[in-house]
């Protein structure tokens, strides 16, 4: 019986580490944005912030982001 408790409570909290917040669009911003940047690895975070090519953003394939435009006032 024991074992199988200690079993369940690890079940649990695996499947909880992998919840995807971020792609809820039920769930608040600010909340999808904190469990997004909490799953960024640094090299990410930078990638993201720092555009490439004429104000692009590049994907992040590990989290099913997609690379995007954004917008330039000329």
């Amino acid at each position: 019986m024991r074992k199988t408790s200690i079993l369940i409570i690890l079940l649990f909290v695996s499947f909880s580490s992998f919840s995807q917040i971020y792609k809820d669009p039920k769930a608040p911003v600010e909340k999808r944005v904190q469990d997004l940047v909490s799953k960024m690895t640094l090299d990410e975070k930078l990638d993201y912030i720092g555009g490439v090519d004429d104000y692009y953003v590049r994907a992040i394939p590990r989290l099913g982001i997609p690379n995007s435009e954004q917008p330039m006032d000329r």
